[in-house]
């Protein structure tokens, strides 16, 4: 599927954010943490009225967690 998220992907997503949840991590570096679709993906989950959860691969999530401790 060309240009767009797979419908799994996409139904991840979703899930998250209707969920609620404040973080979603992946691996999937080639649809969902990727910082080319994020912004698209931000859009859209806003445009439905749900506030879009933070998505990113675990590493990071551990390097954010780890910078926040230090401060």
């Amino acid at each position: 599927m060309r240009g767009t998220m797979k419908k799994l992907t996409q139904g991840d997503i979703a899930a998250a954010a209707v969920s609620g949840m404040d973080v979603l991590l992946t691996w999937n570096c080639r649809h969902m943490a990727n910082p080319h679709t994020l912004p698209k993906t931000r859009d859209i989950i806003t445009a439905a009225g749900y506030v879009c959860p933070a998505i990113m691969t675990p590493k990071t999530f551990i390097e954010n967690q780890t910078l926040e401790a230090e401060l």
